[in-house]
């Protein structure tokens, strides 16, 4: 399937927002970060953005494969009316944004994140299941909740 040039340029600014998101000191990625390992998909970046419909949790993951993979990513809340999931499908060596959006962020909280990996669309065979985690700083909490009171959050 291939983009059309506003698909591609509206990608690329999402993913521009997610990198300034992620670019505070002890925001974004907790030290799992480091170690998340897996054979299938990389992490390209991760933390709070900016969406138009308001502020959210971005994972930006990379298809280390030849292969169409199939991943649900699930966002982890220190509030349980702010989890959720989402999924989709990774192209070949292809590039994806995840999001799921928030009203608030709990600053030094977890907010662990987990991946399914599938090789098939039915998402019948998993073939690993990484985690990872966010943990944010009461600096980036305080810019998360600015950003909301502009992005007509939740």
């Amino acid at each position: 399937m291939k983009l059309s040039m506003l698909a591609r340029l509206l990608i690329s600014a999402m993913l521009a927002l997610l990198a300034s998101a992620c670019s505070s000191p002890g925001g974004g990625l907790g030290p799992s970060a480091s170690e998340f390992s897996s054979s299938w998909v990389d992490i390209t970046m991760g933390g709070m953005m900016g969406l138009p419909a308001g502020p959210a949790l971005g994972l930006s993951l990379h298809n280390k494969t030849d292969k169409s993979l199939w991943v649900t990513v699930a966002f982890e809340a220190p509030d349980p009316t702010q989890r959720g999931e989402v999924a989709d499908k990774l192209e070949p060596r292809g590039q994806q944004l995840f999001t799921y959006p928030q009203r608030s962020i709990t600053p030094d909280a977890d907010y662990p994140i987990r991946l399914q990996i599938y090789t098939d669309a039915a998402r019948t065979q998993r073939v690993e299941s990484p985690e990872t985690k966010f943990r944010f700083s009461q600096k980036d909490t305080q810019a998360f909740e600015s950003l909301a009171g502009k992005g007509g959050g939740r």
